[in-house]
């Protein structure tokens, strides 16, 4: 009742090793996914980007006590809608008039730095996720959008935290 849908895209990734003791890497995708025909012709998929990436490194050096990681990462995506009507007015039920319940492209970065001391089966790490404490919302709409008041789901602000890890 949708009508008749395709897909195509691309997807791939990548790693370096600069050095001993360092790495970058990287994922790309591409994706064409429309409807083809029917109610929803030339809408995109419900919560599926055209195009993201991320970009990281994982970065090590040894010190006399133990040994320190650093793992920064990067992620991005472009815009998305969150119902496969793209939230056009045409086919709101509702009335609902304005294009809102999507998603501009964004992007989150965050960092990992990590400490293990020689010979024990312990490590350290802070961790901090979306740093820049980018806003972005995770989905909306859904059942409330059916009565003309959608829900918005925030995406996670930054976070900071501690972690310990034990390895036996």
């Amino acid at each position: 009742n949708a009508g008749e849908a395709k897909a195509t895209g691309f997807e791939g990734q990548s790693t370096f090793q600069i050095s001993p003791n360092a790495s970058v890497f990287g994922t790309y995708a591409y994706s064409q996914a429309r409807f083809g025909n029917g109610l929803f012709e030339g809408n995109r998929f419900r919560l599926s980007p055209d195009n993201s990436f991320s970009l990281g490194a994982n970065i090590g050096f040894d010190a006399p006590t133990g040994r320190f990681s650093v793992i920064p990462t990067y992620t991005w995506q472009s815009e998305v809608f969150f119902d496969n009507n793209n939230d056009r007015a045409v086919l709101q039920t509702t009335g609902d008039k304005i294009q809102d319940e999507k998603q501009a492209a964004y992007g989150l970065l965050n960092l990992r730095i990590g400490y293990q001391p020689n010979d024990r089966p312990v490590k350290f790490e802070l961790f901090a996720t979306n740093l820049l404490e980018q806003d972005y919302i995770k989905d909306a709409g859904n059942t409330g959008d059916a009565f003309g008041i959608p829900t918005f789901i925030a995406g996670e602000p930054r976070y900071v935290g501690v972690s310990v890890s034990y390895k036996h």
